[in-house]
């Protein structure tokens, strides 16, 4: 079986958790990993640049690039989607690229951010490679430099500056398979929380086996839920690695007002940087998606026309450009009007979605009724009642999160 593995770069934020600068073939046969060959992107892109004209989502044509190639095909926050678009680009890029690995059909997409890689290391210790240790703390940093400047004082080639990553992900697999039996179960735990937290994200051809990842929440699909549903995504365009050193809070309060149910979204940046080769001004294209049919009032420092609206896998999105200069705070409010099918009789659910390599270490879900609230869930985060009305928790949002009030 064959597996297109793209390897995301969160610290350049995009929709499915980051860029995608490598790429590699995972070749598995019962249950053996034959190879793992990685390469740069651009190794697919740069040769087919005049030869491949497909027009890309208008935000990309606006802020980054008048074509579309697979390095920006995860622009759907919805995985199965993410990796359909990127399946066609791959297909359609390696067929015109000679050195390219032609494999007409894949078993499965994975996306793999480096948290998972972090998790590992943990566990098996660092991994050598070019006489260079690479260990839980320094991986993302160390390998970002050593593929974007290092590489020219080692002396390799800028088309050769990505091989490396495929020779740690060699190192880092005998590590893992020399570990004794007993880690196993860590090691096995390390995967789980990491597909749980959207650092590892699986779409499978085979439908069976797609369902079973999405039942176990792995699949990373933009949600169909009952009730108000939220997920607020970022997509860094042209603002290097300035990710690394973004903090992000949200605050989502809803009320129950004479004509229905009124939603306010507070998204908070801070800009904890200065300039330097990989971080300048932080610039996203910034879309938040909820409930289908939710009419938006108005986003705080715009005017109607510069917000763009649409809908996507059953959601309606509101969508604008976004700039953060460094060392600054920005903070932005949305209010919208939800679809009178939200509030059921006796019951409001909210569902709120991770976006995958996002880090987001402020969650505040407000919520005030009309009706005396009889019981809540979850119990667990930091949850305060603040009238027999009124109820509010905080937490993060590093996993999806689900809340429910019944009245």
């Amino acid at each position: 079986a064959d597996y297109l593995v793209m390897l995301e770069n969160n610290d350049e934020l995009r929709p499915t958790g980051g860029f995608l600068g490598t790429y590699g073939i995972l070749r598995i046969k019962d249950g053996d990993i034959l190879s793992f060959n990685t390469h740069d992107i651009y190794h697919l892109d740069m040769p087919v640049q005049t030869r491949i004209n497909i027009a890309p989502p208008e935000p990309i044509k606006k802020y980054l690039n008048k074509k579309w190639y697979l390095r920006d095909a995860n622009w759907s926050p919805d995985w199965p989607a993410a990796a359909r678009t990127i399946n066609q680009f791959y297909q359609a890029e390696s067929v015109l690229n000679p050195a390219a690995e032609k494999i007409s059909e894949f078993s499965g997409i994975i996306a793999i951010t480096p948290k998972l890689i972090t998790d590992f290391l943990k566990i098996t210790g660092p991994v050598m490679v070019e006489e260079q240790a690479y260990n839980q703390n320094n991986f993302q940093d160390l390998l970002q430099y050593r593929v974007e400047k290092g590489y020219q004082v080692l002396g390799v080639s800028s088309w050769q500056r990505k091989e490396v990553v495929g020779e740690i992900y060699k190192k880092l697999k005998i590590k893992i398979f020399d570990l004794p039996p007993r880690q196993w179960p860590e090691i096995i735990n390390v995967a789980i929380n990491n597909l749980t937290e959207k650092n590892l994200l699986l779409y499978l051809t085979d439908s069976q086996l797609e369902n079973i990842a999405t039942q176990n929440g792995w699949a990373g699909e933009i949600k169909n839920y009952y009730g108000d549903y939220l997920m607020a995504v970022d997509a860094n365009l042209a603002a290097l690695k300035t990710d690394a050193v973004m903090k992000r809070s949200l605050d989502y309060r809803v009320s129950e007002e004479a004509d229905g149910l009124i939603s306010k979204l507070t998204l908070n940046y801070a800009h904890n940087g200065q300039p330097d080769w990989k971080t300048r001004a932080y610039k996203s294209y910034t879309r938040i998606y909820a409930p289908l049919g939710s009419k938006l009032i108005k986003i705080s420092g715009y005017k109607t026309e510069q917000i763009d609206t649409g809908s996507e896998a059953g959601k309606t999105w509101f969508g604008f450009y976004l700039i953060v200069e460094p060392g600054k705070i920005k903070s932005l409010t949305a209010e919208y009007k939800l679809p009178p099918a939200i509030r059921l009789n006796n019951n409001y659910g909210l569902y709120i979605q991770k976006q995958p390599g996002k880090e987001l270490d402020s969650l505040t879900v407000d919520l005030s009724w009309k009706n005396v609230i009889k019981s809540y869930s979850p119990a667990s985060l930091s949850m305060q009642k603040i009238g027999p009305k009124r109820v509010k928790w905080e937490g993060d949002l590093n996993i999806d999160r689900s809340f429910e009030v019944r009245f």
